[in-house]
């Protein structure tokens, strides 16, 4: 007998696993700004109102993007048996896309009716929600387009999230903040390839040429790896070492992930490298790390007991 829709099934119809990942980018470029006047020591930085306002906001205009994507890859996701809220018939597609639009209604309304944000902050939202649309929404539809979809997803998550959080933070975004993204764009770029090869089966069944399909599985990898490899090494020669030591850390799982291409050691380069960085600003923004510690509760919480599931 199908589920019915409850009200937590439209909150994790924002993919808050998806979301963890974005906010651990738009705090990375928090920590970029507040580096420049403060020493980085545990525990020192403080969420401010923009910030908070900011994120919601943010969450909710890329919510409505990964809703979109959801309705998009409904016939991949049915193969691969994952994110079963709309292949299994839970959500309608029509509910669907009306949350979408609410979402993104509603994100940008707080940017601009808040009177709190520069026109700037709002140019890099309109800015990561086209990417977004882009990357998801046909006749574009970039996400089945190799290397447009890794190049949308390396500078919307590595570099244009980070800027916002510049921005959010206090900053101004100038030239050595954009420089100082390099490394993220190239972390992000790494995990989106290996994110892609766990959906190889299914996006290779449905004619979906992702950059995983079209180089294959172990061309991916290799260049995930290398792809890692750099990001660790720009982020240690601008001296950001958070980057640095967690793209150093994330290195060796893509390696082991080439050397031992199989599904477990492939899942382990995508689950176990991320949540790294989200623990070291974590340690800088306490409030991020309680925020991260709640919404990992959560999925664990919502999969076992709504679908049977174990996240990990």
């Amino acid at each position: 007998m199908k589920k019915r829709a409850m009200f937590i099934d439209y909150i994790f119809l924002l993919r808050p696993s998806i979301q963890a990942a974005l906010w651990t980018f738009l705090f990375a470029g928090s920590y970029l700004f507040i580096g420049r006047t403060k020493a980085i020591l545990p525990f020192s930085y403080e969420f401010t109102l923009n910030m908070e306002i900011g994120l919601i906001a943010y969450t909710l205009i890329m919510g409505s993007v990964y809703v979109l994507n959801q309705i998009s890859d409904i016939d991949t996701d049915t193969i691969n048996k994952k994110l079963f809220l709309l292949s299994e018939g839970i959500i309608s597609k029509k509910n669907a896309y009306i949350f979408s639009a609410f979402c993104v209604v509603a994100g940008f309304s707080i940017i601009i009716f808040s009177g709190r944000f520069s026109v700037n902050s709002l140019l890099l939202y309109i800015v990561s929600y086209i990417m977004g649309i882009l990357y998801t929404v046909k006749p574009f539809e970039f996400k089945r387009r190799p290397f447009i979809d890794l190049i949308l997803n390396g500078i919307g998550y590595g570099m244009i999230a980070p800027l916002i959080g510049f921005e959010l933070a206090g900053g101004k975004v100038d030239a050595r903040a954009v420089i100082q993204t390099i490394p993220y764009i190239l972390s992000m770029s790494a995990i989106f390839i290996n994110t892609t090869l766990m959906d190889y089966k299914g996006d290779k069944e449905v004619g979906a040429v992702t950059t995983g399909v079209f180089l294959g599985m172990k061309k991916s990898l290799f260049l995930s790896a290398l792809l890692m490899l750099v990001s660790c090494l720009s982020g240690l020669l601008l001296k950001d070492y958070i980057i640095g030591i967690c793209a150093c850390y994330s290195f060796f799982f893509f390696i082991y992930a080439l050397v031992n291409t199989n599904k477990r050691n492939l899942d382990w380069s995508v689950k176990f490298t991320s949540p790294v960085m989200t623990l070291l600003l974590g340690i800088l923004f306490p409030g991020f790390l309680l925020l991260s510690f709640i919404v990992l509760s959560m999925i664990f919480i919502y999969y076992k007991y709504r679908f049977n599931l174990k996240v990990i």
